[in-house]
């Protein structure tokens, strides 16, 4: 799985409209209204007619460079008319960031390879990550999927602050994946626990821990903390067992997986 970093104005805001309207976290705290006025009312105009004429899949082509954005380029024009206050000096921060996170990222691609194989049963990997890098002025890091339908590539997006450790945002970047990983391999993992299990693995969850991304763990203890914890604990993966088997037979059949 090859990383690629993308850094521009049009990447970070697609990604904002992508988290405001697509990430239900996100829409349960916001106010709508607040964003109706200013620049961002251009934004939201955008998202509105990606969603009517079905060019999502060209807008994240056109934004990450790997392809024409056809009827999407246009809307996606409209986005450069946005003000980002101090986006020079953001941008310029955002990219050493990137830089560190690829070398980051590098570092532990085939661990994480290793890891997620023994313990989800994980066969099929993306062949490039594209990692869209995104400025978040306040506490705490926010990470999203956009795309991650096929073996060929994957798009993801963080929003962090540019002085963060780059180990946290390979974390980050690991869960975003975990979840196209789980659908591409079609692991068997009930629907309503995916968040939970995901959750429990990273960033800086059990799986995080055993791969050294972090020392310390963060997790909510929710219903399979204790499961995910034996697990680990028990270095079931060292014999074979995988994770979601685990958890279908602990749970004795009460979720279909």
């Amino acid at each position: 799985m090859e990383l690629r970093t993308v850094v521009s104005k049009r990447a970070y805001l697609l990604s904002l409209i992508y988290d405001l309207f697509h990430a239900p976290r996100m829409q349960e705290n916001s106010q709508l209204y607040v964003y109706n006025m200013g620049d961002f009312s251009k934004a939201l105009y955008v998202d509105y007619m990606l969603e009517r004429r079905k060019l999502w899949a060209q807008a994240v082509r056109e934004v990450i460079g790997i392809g024409n954005g056809g009827d999407a380029r246009g809307l996606i024009e409209v986005l450069d008319d946005v003000n980002v206050f101090g986006w020079e000096l953001i941008e310029e921060e955002l990219r050493n960031l990137a830089n560190r996170t690829v070398g980051v990222y590098n570092e532990y691609r085939d661990r994480i390879i290793r890891g997620v194989s023994k313990i989800l049963g994980v066969r099929k990997y993306y062949e490039r990550v594209y990692l869209i890098m995104g400025f978040n002025p306040v506490k705490g890091t926010y990470g999203s999927l956009i795309y991650g339908r096929e073996p060929g590539y994957a798009v993801a997006s963080v929003m962090v602050s540019p002085d963060i450790d780059a180990v946290k945002v390979v974390d980050l970047l690991l869960h975003e994946l975990l979840h196209g990983l789980i659908r591409l391999n079609n692991v068997r993992v009930p629907g309503d626990m995916e968040e939970e299990l995901v959750s429990a693995l990273c960033p800086e969850g059990f799986l995080s821990n055993q791969l050294g991304l972090s020392k310390s763990l963060a997790v909510t203890r929710g219903r399979l903390y204790h499961l995910v914890r034996a697990y680990f604990d028990l270095k079931l993966h060292d014999v074979g067992v995988r994770l979601p088997d685990f958890i279908q037979r602990a749970l004795g059949g009460q979720h279909s997986m």
